[in-house]
């Protein structure tokens, strides 16, 4: 700032002074500081003698807390020269804040008093006062008792935008004929009855069209006999000085407004760490007034029970000393008992010179969104863990269907707690053929044989207790739970810190064990607990399942080769009763078959197929054999009873539970696709694909081969045979099989 400003605290002793400053006195900050009882000038009242301290003017202000304006006064400088100055305080703090108190001095030097000269006297040395007033850069002017002008500078003739000339010689009224005119007259005549100093604030109107704040300074000029024969004015601009003012209250107001209703903890401490404020927000979270706590060393809280707060203090002595912000959170109990998780930015407060000289501590109560925090880890933690249980279970499940094997089970299942599960180590204990002790089954983890002989052991308490009661154990920590004791050495040495033991149960009957070990302790909660409850379950009834299926799958297989057996024979009894188509029937079958595979059918189906076509022909056991075996062409009566084998047939099949309908293929296989077959002249549409095929089949070998009433006709006359009955007799996909395999593949009837 261009004019001199001083700040003083509550005992007037100086705080900060700026260059301006430094200038007028005749001092620098430092002989300030180092002198601050005994300053290196004095204050002098107008006959000279020394001001009291309680009538300096900031000494005023901080016993009032109000301003003081415009306060004259002489000072006597450390090298002996006089300067006379004029005084405006304000305070910093309003007076309710207690030791709180500041004061902010403005010095502005004033002009020295111009001496009278008689009136008749000329003007003498003008040419030196001109030059004189020149020097003083505010406007300056000169007037005779009569109010007219007698001498002014330039800054006076930019004020007013006129040149001297116009000037000079001049009453107000005549420059400028406004309001202001009276009032400034009014101001002169004041001072002329009352001969001093006058000074006073008002608005003026700059030559350049503004309105400025200035600061008038009148002093009556006198002759030696006292005379009152003119005064000198000095307008000061204080426009920028009131502005910043205003900004210095509206932003102190804004910062109040914002400290005392902020969420946040607010605490200000000075150089020797005492709190000089806190702030609304801080009580509410304490407990504490304020009053209880201003000068307290920040280590000391009254009514706390843990009143040191190591972290922070030490924080706050790191500001101190180094000048940089710091960081830091602490928990604190507060006077109420109440457990606070507090975040504090600790940032210096520093002086001109760059000197740490208090702190601003501006923390928040987090104790909520901590707790929150804390809650949602725990329920990530949890999430987590469920969700990995869920993966195993689903995995599991999964293996369940496609194992084809209880030891393909056991080690995928194994392997997948491993892999998808996150665990250290799983395994599964069986029991020996002896039903006494266990054996390990199924293994996935570290391959460590001491390991495995002593988790796999009935001697393992773990294990005993889950067999022996058939229910769960959960391992928190494996190292102080009492059924590891044993186990301690190969825990440690393979990572495991927790585990669970699972029994394998189905129907009542003990399957075995499940151990599932993991690197963590609480590795397991409830949840993912009961959810690897549901894994050994349903593992239990996997191994259950798959023996079942396996015990189903073998008695199948039994049944149905009996079955083929069964078939065969009744197959080989119609052969002994014909021995001309002795090997018809399987012929029909080998070829059938073959067709059918070609056109794409399952393995299941093309076994109906088979077994159909190898009894096809069983229906003529109640053929008389002498028609059978008649040689020659049979007559129309015992070409009708030979038709009726197909429905003797499937009389004899009907009663039969067969997993294929093999009654009524056999019953099919003389229909034709035009209906003109028989037994009951269905066309193509009603006929099952099976019985399709075998029509097909059994006229290529019947054609092909020799019959007690003809010699066979060779193969080639079958497939003529077909062909030309294809679409009409034979269906047409079948009969273009039947030729590609026998014509183009090679495929032999024989």
């Amino acid at each position: 700032m261009a004019e001199a400003v001083l700040l003083h605290d509550d005992g007037g002793r100086i705080l900060q002074l700026n260059p301006a400053a430094e200038s007028i006195l005749r001092g620098t900050a430092d002989m300030a500081f180092a002198c601050n009882s005994e300053l290196p000038w004095s204050y002098l009242k107008d006959d000279g003698e020394l001001l009291p301290t309680a009538d300096l003017p900031w000494m005023k202000t901080v016993q009032s807390g109000r301003a003081v304006a415009g306060f004259e006064m002489a000072i006597l400088r450390s090298d002996g020269s006089r300067v006379r100055v004029s005084a405006n305080t304000q305070p910093l703090f309003p007076p309710e804040e207690k030791n709180r108190r500041a004061v902010m001095t403005l010095l502005q030097e004033l002009p020295g008093q111009a001496e009278a000269v008689d009136d008749d006297e000329p003007w003498m040395g003008q040419h030196q006062l001109q030059s004189l007033y020149e020097s003083i850069p505010n406007p300056f002017f000169v007037k005779d008792r009569a109010g007219r002008y007698l001498a002014c500078n330039s800054a006076f003739e930019s004020y007013l935008g006129l040149s001297r000339d116009r000037i000079l010689g001049k009453t107000v009224y005549e420059i400028s004929p406004n309001d202001l005119a009276d009032r400034y007259t009014a101001a002169d005549q004041a001072l002329f009855e009352n001969p001093g100093n006058q000074v006073y604030e008002a608005k003026v109107k700059w030559a350049d069209g503004s309105l400025r704040d200035v600061i008038f300074h009148k002093t009556t000029l006198t002759r030696s006999d006292g005379a009152v024969r003119g005064l000198t004015g000095l307008i000061v601009d204080i426009t920028e000085r009131k502005r910043m003012e205003l900004a210095l209250r509206v932003q102190e107001q804004q910062y109040r407004t914002l400290v005392e209703h902020s969420p946040d903890l607010v605490v200000r401490y000075d150089s020797q760490l005492r709190r000089i404020y806190v702030n609304p927000a801080w009580e509410k979270a304490s407990g504490l007034t304020a009053e209880q706590v201003i000068g307290v060393p920040a280590k000391e809280i009254p009514k706390v029970s843990t009143p040191v707060i190591g972290g922070y203090t030490t924080a706050l002595q790191q500001v101190l000393h180094s000048g940089e912000r710091q960081s830091v959170e602490f928990t604190w109990t507060n006077a109420r008992g109440e457990e606070l998780y507090l975040q504090y930015v600790i940032v210096p407060e520093t002086d001109q010179e760059g000197r740490v000289v208090s702190l601003l501590s501006v923390g928040r109560d987090i104790t909520e969104s901590k707790r929150t925090e804390d809650a949602l880890r725990a329920s990530e933690t949890h999430l987590r863990r469920v969700n990995r249980a869920l993966r195993t279970l689903s995995a599991g499940n999964e293996i369940l269907v496609r194992a084809t094997s209880v030891q393909e089970l056991l080690d995928r299942m194994c392997r997948t707690m491993v892999d998808v599960g996150e665990h250290v180590l799983v395994t599964i204990g069986a029991f020996k053929p002896d039903g006494v002790h266990l054996e390990s089954r199924a293994w996935a983890g570290p391959n460590d044989v001491q390991l495995r002989e002593t988790i796999c052991n009935t001697a393992c308490r773990a294990l005993s207790d889950t067999l022996e009661k058939g229910e769960s154990i959960v391992i928190h920590d494996v190292f102080s739970d009492s059924h590891c004791r044993a186990c301690e050495e190969c825990f440690r040495s393979a990572g495991i810190h927790s585990g669970l033991i699972l029994p394998l149960q189905n129907d009542g009957d003990n399957l075995g064990v499940l151990s599932i070990f993991s690197a963590s302790t609480d590795a397991l909660d409830d949840d993912e607990v009961a959810l690897m409850r549901e894994v050994s379950n349903n593992l239990s009834y996997g191994i259950r399942a798959i023996r079942d299926r396996l015990n189903r799958e073998h008695w199948s297989q039994r049944i149905q080769a009996t079955m083929e057996e069964t078939i065969q024979a009744l197959a080989s009894t119609v052969e002994l009763r014909d021995p001309y188509t002795a090997g018809h029937q399987r012929r029909v079958a080998y070829l059938a078959k073959a067709i059918g595979r070609e056109m794409g059918l399952s393995e299941n189906r093309l076994t109906g197929l088979y077994l159909a076509a190898v009894i096809h022909d069983v229906g003529k056991i109640q053929v008389p054999a002498e028609v059978l075996t008649r040689p020659g062409r049979l007559s129309p009566i015992e070409y009708e009873i030979v038709k009726t084998h197909v429905e003797a047939g499937y009389d004899i099949l009907k009663s039969i539970e067969f997993p294929w309908p093999i009654a009524t293929i056999v019953r099919q296989h003389h229909e034709r696709m035009d209906g003109s077959g028989y037994p009951f002249g269905l066309d193509g549409s009603a006929l099952l694909l099976e019985s399709r095929i075998l029509a097909v089949a059994d006229v290529v070998e019947a054609i092909s081969s020799f019959r007690p009433y003809r010699p066979g006709l060779g193969i080639d006359h079958a497939l003529e045979e077909i062909e030309a009955g294809r679409g009409r007799l034979f269906d047409s996909d079948i009969v273009n099989v039947c030729l590609r395999l026998i014509r183009e593949q090679g495929f032999s009837v024989q």
